[in-house]
C-alpha cells in the first residue's frame, strides 16, 4: 500500500473494511496477573466467533496486534458494516464481562478500501489498519451492565449543529481547566520582519500568572493523567474561535498543540485523533497543530509518522523541540511540517540561542518552511532571532498582547506597534 495519505481511485472497486480493538485493559491485566494470557485467549475466541457470525463467506479477518483485528464486510454499505461492528463489540463485551461495568470499550473504525489494496496487503493487516486510522469513521462501544443497546460515542457538538454557539464552547473550555490551575488564552504569533500577525495560538497558562504561551504537559507535570484532556480542551477552543472568525468574515489561522508524549502513546493518540477528526475546521481559518516537547534524540521519521496519523483536512503541522539542543542540524526527510522551532527557558543566553537558531534555519531550509522561536523575553533574544533568519516568534519582549476568546474579535492582520 502507498502512504496513508494516498487517495484511492474513486472508480476502483471498493469493499467495506474495519479495524476493531479492545481498549482500557490495563487495570484488568494488573488484577489478573499470571491469569491474563488465559483471558487474552478467551477474548480472541469470542472475537473470532462473533466475527464469523457477522461476516459473509467471502470475508476475512486478521489479527494485527494484541486484541486488534482488521476485517472485511463484502456487500455491506457503511451503515450496515457499522451495525455489524457494533453487534460484534456488544457480543464480546457482554459474554466476557456480563453485567459488570468494567470500563472496557471496543473501538471500531469503519471505511471503504479499494479491492486491490485489500488483495495485496490483507495478510499483513497493519497497512490496512494504518489507512483506516486516517480515513475511517469511528464508533466506541462500552460494556453495559444494563444490556441495553450499545452506547456509541459521538464527539462534542460542532459546526454542523444549528444551535451551536462557538463562544459558549470557549467559555466552557476556559471554565473546565480552572480546577487544574490553568487559564486559556489566544496569543498572536508574530512575523518578526513585518511586525504583523494573522495567527492566534490557543494556549494554557498558569492561573493567576502572567498570560503567556505554555506547554500543557509541562504546566501539568504533577497531573499527567489530565494532560490529554487539557490538550483536547485547548484544541476545541481553537476550533471554536476559528468558527467565530469565519462567521464574522475574518481570515486568520488558529494554533493548538499536542505533546509528543500524547501523540506517541497508543491510547492517548487515539483519544486525540478522535477529537481532531470530530472537528469541521473552516478552510478560511485553518489550524496549525504543533507537536511540542519533542525530546532530544527523537528520530525525525517517527515525527513524520505521527504527522501522517494526525493529518486531517485544513490542519497544518509545526514541530517544536523540547530544547534548542534537541533541534536537528539537518532535516533530510519529507517531514510533512510547515514549521519547526523550539522554546527558550527564562533568561536564556542570547549568543548561545543565536547559534541554535542559525543551525535550525539552515537545517530546515530545504523543507521550504519557516522557523519559529518561543520565549523571546528579552530585546537581545529578539535581535538574535531576527539576525538568524527566524521568521516567527513570541515572547514578552515581542508583545504581551493576548485575547480571552470570548472577548471582541480583532481585525487582521494585527500590527505589532
Amino acid at each position: 500500500m502507498s502512504s496513508p495519505a494516498h487517495t484511492l481511485d474513486a472508480h476502483a472497486a471498493q469493499t467495506t473494511a474495519a479495524k476493531l480493538h479492545v481498549l482500557n485493559l490495563g487495570p484488568i491485566k494488573e488484577r489478573l496477573g499470571e491469569k491474563w494470557p488465559k483471558l487474552s485467549d478467551l477474548v480472541h475466541k469470542l472475537f473470532e466467533a462473533a466475527l464469523r457470525d457477522a461476516q459473509g463467506t467471502r470475508d476475512h479477518f486478521v489479527q494485527v496486534d494484541e486484541l486488534s483485528y482488521v476485517v472485511t464486510f463484502n456487500g455491506l454499505c457503511f451503515e450496515e458494516a457499522t451495525i455489524a461492528c457494533t453487534a460484534v463489540a456488544q457480543k464480546v463485551c457482554e459474554k466476557l464481562f456480563g453485567g459488570t461495568d468494567t470500563g472496557i470499550v471496543v473501538r471500531a473504525l469503519v471505511g471503504q478500501l479499494a479491492d486491490d489494496v485489500l488483495g495485496q496487503q490483507f495478510q499483513d493487516g497493519k497497512h490496512i489498519a494504518a489507512h483506516l486510522e486516517l480515513n475511517a469513521r469511528e464508533i466506541v462501544v462500552k460494556s453495559d451492565p444494563t444490556r441495553v443497546p450499545p452506547r456509541v460515542t459521538h464527539v462534542t457538538p460542532g459546526a454542523d449543529d444549528i444551535d451551536w454557539v462557538p463562544v459558549d464552547t470557549i467559555k466552557k473550555a476556559r471554565a473546565s481547566v480552572l480546577p487544574l490551575g490553568l487559564e486559556i488564552g489566544l496569543f498572536p504569533i508574530w512575523e518578526l520582519g513585518r511586525g504583523k500577525s494573522s495567527c492566534l495560538y490557543a494556549s494554557p497558562y498558569s492561573k493567576g500568572g502572567t498570560p503567556k504561551m505554555g506547554c500543557t504537559r509541562q504546566l501539568l507535570s504533577t497531573l499527567p493523567a489530565k494532560v490529554v484532556d487539557a490538550e483536547i480542551t485547548v484544541l476545541m477552543t481553537a476550533h471554536a474561535y476559528a468558527h467565530r472568525l469565519r462567521q464574522a468574515g475574518k481570515v486568520c489561522a488558529l494554533g493548538a498543540a499536542v505533546s509528543f508524549e500524547t501523540a506517541i502513546g497508543f491510547h492517548t493518540r487515539i483519544r486525540y485523533i478522535t477529537a481532531l477528526k470530530s472537528l469541521k475546521i473552516p478552510h478560511e481559518c485553518p489550524v496549525l497543530l504543533k507537536i511540542e516537547d519533542v525530546p532530544d534524540g527523537t528520530p525525525l521519521g517517527k515525527v513524520a509518522e505521527l504527522i501522517s496519523m494526525l493529518t486531517v483536512p485544513n490542519v497544518r503541522f509545526t514541530v517544536q523541540f523540547r530544547t534548542p539542543q534537541a533541534a536537528p542540524a539537518k532535516v533530510d526527510i519529507r517531514l510533512g511540517a510547515v514549521g519547526m522551532g523550539f522554546g527558550l527557558s527564562h533568561n536564556y543566553d542570547a549568543p548561545l540561542a543565536a547559534i541554535f537558531m542559525k543551525k535550525l534555519v539552515h537545517g530546515f531550509a530545504e523543507q521550504k518552511g519557516f522557523v519559529f522561536v518561543e520565549g523571546l523575553d528579552t530585546p537581545e533574544l529578539v535581535a538574535a532571532a531576527q539576525a538568524s533568519g527566524v521568521r516567527f516568534g513570541t515572547g514578552q519582549a515581542v508583545s504581551k498582547r493576548w485575547f480571552a476568546g470570548d472577548d471582541a474579535l480583532p481585525n487582521f492582520p494585527l500590527n505589532l506597534n
